[in-house]
């Protein structure tokens, strides 16, 4: 009995060793498209010495990483690297490894597969790649044409291109320090990394330049750069006393445009230090303008990369100064924002992106109209730009959740789509309309403070933000903004027994594409002001409700849903109501202005309005110099008249309808641009005249007034120089006038871009 007893404990040894090992060997298998987590790095060191002749680099890189428990092998990220040679605790003879390329992976592993104890292990690797030329991993860039000598090289590495530079653990979860050699060639290079440079020497091969170790950090976030820019500074003193340089790096010929452009990334950094309560995590802040870099920026810490001409202005560029130096500006203070919102705290996964994103968005608007509360960003925000969401958002393709797990790359890049920003940022406005920008702020602070460079993900941030509003269940809000595509309407009716409003909700993309587990039903805080109310009241519509009650008071005029137009959803009133709303238009502030002519443009291309209404919203802005609502309606205006390509009568309707509601005010603008004129003029100026003076409208005294800005050899202002290189070129290309032509300067013949008519305008009113 004893025996039979011990032979069976022994085959159950056996059966559970070999369970073991079994599990052992196959969590050492790497997965598909994912590191596995048995292995943490904890320090990076990495020399890299690009060699600009040859177009290509050496680098050497030692990792001390943690084995949690025995395996089989290490699996690193590496891609299109060759390996010289590699070693594992300062041994090669005994180490082998495979490169899986189209996996991107690198396996290491012991020659006899003696397993790799838990426990420090220090990787090895010296290896080779090629300079790129497509922007992305280690490129070139800033070529000098006279002399044709390359400028610079430098790197990008979201989302995962840093395995294209070094073998390394290409995830956003795995932070790790850096320290960072670079090799420049001479000393008229400049060599650059995320931290400050702290020593320099000559070496064979060149000047070594060592920077102070990082943060912990993923390897997305980290940034190489050897140029010969120059650059211009300025200190910013930090809350907690510390002198921090800020240097901007570009070409001599807009070095000029610095001080604006590092004044802002001053006051921003003051903002979001108050903001937040954390100082701004380094020691110092560059940025760099990039030829070929595909991206409009990357918030690497401490080494901000800008698309070249994106911040600097090009005179002969088709944008206005004043519209350009609004973009130069919301990129500074976005990327920025993203040190505290993606450097301090980064996203655990890609279906996080979007607290990354939208938080760099929202804290963009908050943080530069906090600098310039005149040019009324968070009205831009929520009208003009928000649009670019909503448009995206019923695509006839599919479109991803912003809350979808991606499990390849391509549906990585996915997640940087324009709609995880834009959305991202209307979600957490909402949150923050639902719990109170005070609480919101705390709750921010305290999401930063206890994440800090750490990860994060949508969990957590609920339940930091559960905290400050209890009452508030903001998972089953985010839920159904996250994890589902498009957005909502609502659907406004009245109850004359009730003396209320019943509300409903469907799908605004009434044929979905994605199934939901949501039935595309949303939670809503709606908001909304009416003829009654001095402040803005709000109500929760929840998902599983079939409709909600607002009571109407009795001498109520008007309502008006979504107020301050910072929800992320549509609404459709009665004919009466939109009578009413029209009627007394002028009691509303500009941006709820704004939101009614751009909802009723989007609802009549849906047909579920009439195109009276949002003409005759448009037909209330005669003589009115508001911006929001005034370059919401151009905007409208374009699409219907592009709409209307093929039915010229109905084209002519339009036009001559455009022409008749803001004539006084192209006339009130004018093209000559004064000191005195503000922020809003001139930006509503630019639009204006671009689009009484476009190929759509065609105002007859467009090129008679260039003509006379240009008689006396007047240099156009920049606010207005792109329009008149419109207007000439147009109609030197129609052959009309070209005895009027002679003597204007060359630079303001260009090639417009053509117009692709798509007739879906219908039911024009024979009133206009």
């Amino acid at each position: 009995m004893l025996l039979k007893y011990d032979l069976l404990h022994f085959y159950c040894l056996i059966f559970i060793l070999c369970g073991f090992l079994e599990k052992a060997h196959n969590e050492d298998l790497p997965a598909k498209f994912r590191l596995q987590h048995n292995v943490i790095p904890k320090h990076y060191n990495v020399k890299l010495r690009p060699i600009l002749e040859e177009d290509y680099f050496s680098g050497e890189i030692t990792i001390v990483a943690e084995v949690k428990y025995s395996i089989r092998n290490i699996t690193l990220n590496c891609k299109n690297l060759q390996i010289i040679f590699l070693a594992l605790d300062n041994c090669m003879s005994s180490v082998s490894y495979e490169i899986m390329e189209q996996e991107e992976l690198l396996n290491i592993f012991y020659t006899d597969q003696q397993y790799i104890d838990p426990g420090e292990h220090l990787i090895y690797a010296n290896f080779t790649g090629k300079l790129r030329s497509d922007g992305n991993g280690f490129f070139k860039t800033n070529f000098d044409p006279t002399e044709r000598k390359l400028l610079s090289v430098a790197s990008m590495f979201s989302a995962s291109n840093a395995r294209m530079v070094f073998p390394c653990f290409d995830d956003p979860a795995y932070r790790a320090r850096f320290t960072v050699r670079l090799i420049k060639p001479n000393e008229t290079y400049t060599a650059l990394s995320n931290m400050e440079e702290i020593d320099s020497f000559k070496i064979d091969e060149g000047i070594a330049v060592d920077f102070r170790t990082t943060p912990p950090l993923p390897p997305y976030l980290m940034c190489f750069i050897v140029t010969k820019y120059n650059y211009s500074t300025l200190n910013y003193r930090s809350s907690d006393g510390r002198n921090i340089p800020l240097r901007i790096f570009m070409l001599d010929e807009y070095m000029y445009q610095a001080p604006f452009l590092l004044n802002v990334a001053k006051k921003s950094l003051e903002y979001f230090e108050e903001y937040t309560q954390l100082v701004y995590p380094s020691s110092k802040l560059d940025f760099i303008e990039l030829k070929n870099f595909e991206h409009e920026g990357m918030e690497n810490l401490g080494l901000i990369t800008l698309k070249h001409n994106l911040v600097s202005y090009n005179r002969y560029s088709d944008m206005s100064k004043i519209y350009h130096q609004m973009i130069a500006a919301q990129l500074i203070v976005h990327e920025i924002s993203h040190m505290w919102f993606g450097d301090i705290v980064t996203h655990l996964w890609y279906n996080d992106l979007w607290l990354n994103e939208g938080y760099a968005e929202l804290m963009e608007t908050k943080g530069l109209n906090h600098q310039y509360p005149e040019w009324n960003l968070i009205g831009i925000e929520a009208v003009p730009r928000r649009g670019f969401g909503y448009n995206f958002d019923i695509q006839p393709k599919r479109v991803y959740p912003i809350g979808n797990f991606p499990e390849t790359h391509a549906e990585v890049e996915i997640q940087f789509q324009d709609l995880t920003y834009s959305k991202g940022a209307a979600i957490l406005m909402m949150l923050e309309q639902a719990m109170s920008p005070e609480l919101f702020e705390k709750g921010t602070r305290e999401f930063l403070k206890k994440h800090y460079f750490k990860l994060a993900s949508t969990s957590t941030f609920i339940e930091v933000m559960q905290k400050f509003s209890p009452d508030l269940n903001i998972g089953r809000f985010l839920e159904t903004w996250l994890y589902q595509n498009r957005y909502p309407m609502i659907i406004v009716k009245e109850d004359n027994i009730s003396n209320s409003l019943i509300l409903e909700q469907r799908n605004f993309y009434v044929s979905s594409d994605y199934k939901s587990v949501f039935g595309h039903k949303w939670t809503i805080p709606v908001t909304y002001k009416s003829s009654c109310t001095d402040n803005m009241q709000l109500r929760w519509f929840d998902k599983d409700a079939n409709e909600i009650q607002i009571p109407r008071c009795r001498a109520q005029k008007w309502i008006k849903f979504n107020y301050g137009a910072l929800g992320y959803y549509r609404v459709l009133y009665t004919e009466e109501q939109y009578e009413q709303l029209l009627h007394h238009f002028g009691e509303l502030n500009g941006v709820d202005q704004g939101n009614l002519i751009d909802e009723t443009f989007h609802l009549m291309r849906k047909l579920q309005v009439s195109c009276k209404y949002p003409l005759r919203f448009i037909e209330k802005l005669k003589d009115s110099m508001n911006l929001i609502p005034v370059i919401t309606a151009i905007t409208k205006f374009e699409r219907m008249l592009i709409d209307a390509k093929g039915n010229i009568p109905i084209q002519e309707k339009l036009r001559n309808y455009f022409i008749r509601i803001f004539k006084n005010t192209y006339e009130k603008l004018s093209w000559r641009v004064r000191r005195t004129d503000d922020f809003s003029t001139r930006l509503m100026r630019e639009a204006l005249l671009e689009m009484m003076c476009t190929e759509l409208v065609k105002y007859e005294k467009c090129f008679e007034d260039v003509q006379n800005l240009l008689k006396d050899g007047e240099e156009p202002h920049p606010d207005v120089s792109n329009i008149v290189k419109e207007v000439i070129t147009r109609e030197a290309l129609e052959g009309q006038k070209n005895q009027h032509l002679n003597g204007i300067p060359v630079e303001y013949k260009f090639k417009i871009h053509p117009i692709l008519p798509m007739n879906v305008l219908k039911d024009i009113p024979k009133s206009i």
